[in-house]
């Protein structure tokens, strides 16, 4: 975002630096404090007599100087004014160029959903057709156009929400985090059957402001990333605790190797994966998480440790009061067992 300037603040700028602008200003003022200051000192040692000769000193031995220091000065001010114009430019059109860029994104992803919804009816309709009459190798085929076709629409889904999420203004509001948690267990019902996956709950919820479908999508990152990424099979305890700051902390813990340090800071950049042998990841839902809370005026992080576990938790504004629940976090809720 560029830096907008009234025209009137900019001339009352443009006055404030006149007197730096103009070098025998400063060549003037320079030589009254240098005469002034040798009259003081020759009437008090009482040298008045001596006036004319020590002016004319003065005179030359700072007026030179003090008029070649000024030019030099201008001339580098000069420089960095126009080095800061240029960079002014460039941030202001580099903010253009992203804002048609992500417009474009936007058209091109919401554009894909409906050719990309095409091909997934007709895949499913053809490996229907083709149960029990074709080949298996012909069907394995059919199975890995649906299988890709799924992963393009989770894709296409993530870059919709990381635009949104960019440059969308929400409404935030109380919410019901037991109702969101549930709703995204709900949609990874294949995937805790698949992987055999525990997943454990607080029987309360702490109050905390959001936007409800953003939370609700941080929450199905995080579930989603300890079903894949925890333990066999994957054992995952989510919780919550009042901070000092009047914020919510919210977190699930796995059973999984852990993370090592180096790889902790990658975690939330877009497009980063860290097990790359996994192809069912394409490195945006942990980056939309980040940009979802911290649009919402929270953090997200992680603890972990290898061969321990690792600890995901984003945070949320509370409520102005803090009610029943605990002011702090349990003892070892951060930790590991």
């Amino acid at each position: 975002m560029t830096e907008h300037v009234h025209p009137k603040q900019r001339k009352l700028q443009l006055r404030r630096f006149q007197l730096i602008n103009r070098p025998w200003k400063i060549t003037v003022i320079s030589m009254a404090l240098a005469m002034l200051v040798t009259a003081v000192l020759l009437f008090f040692t009482g040298n008045m007599d001596n006036i004319r000769p020590a002016m004319a000193i003065v005179i030359v031995g700072s007026g030179v100087p003090s008029y070649l220091i000024a030019r030099l000065v201008v001339h580098y001010q000069h420089i960095v004014e126009t080095q800061n114009a240029e960079l002014r430019n460039m941030n202001r059109e580099l903010a253009i160029n992203n804002a048609e860029l992500e417009a474009y994104a936007h058209m091109v992803a919401h554009d894909l959903k409906g050719p990309l919804f095409t091909i997934r009816g007709y895949a499913g309709v053809l490996k229907r057709q083709l149960n029990g009459t074709a080949s298996p190798k012909a069907l394995e085929m059919v199975g890995h156009i649906e299988m890709s076709s799924q992963k393009m629409d989770s894709i296409i889904r993530e870059l919709l929400l990381l635009s949104q999420v960019r440059s969308q203004e929400v409404e935030t509001a109380v919410l019901n985090m037991s109702e969101l948690v549930a709703h995204a267990e709900a949609q990874l019902a294949g995937l805790i059957q698949q992987s055999g996956g525990q997943i454990s709950y607080p029987t309360e919820w702490p109050t905390a402001v959001g936007y409800a479908p953003w939370v609700e999508e941080v929450w199905l990152n995080y579930l989603s990333n300890g079903l894949k990424y925890g333990g066999q099979p994957p054992r995952l305890e989510c919780g919550a605790a009042y901070q000092n700051d009047n914020h919510v902390r919210f977190w699930v813990r796995d059973n999984g190797p852990g993370i090592p340090p180096e790889q902790v800071r990658l975690l939330f950049k877009e497009f980063t994966r860290l097990d790359k042998s996994r192809n069912d990841s394409h490195g945006l839902g942990l980056s939309i998480a980040y940009r979802i809370i911290e649009k919402l005026g929270g953090e997200v992080g992680v603890e972990s440790t290898p061969g321990q576990g690792s600890l995901f938790y984003f945070t949320l504004p509370g409520e102005n009061h803090v009610s029943q629940y605990q002011t702090t976090a349990p003892a070892g809720a951060f930790g590991y067992r």
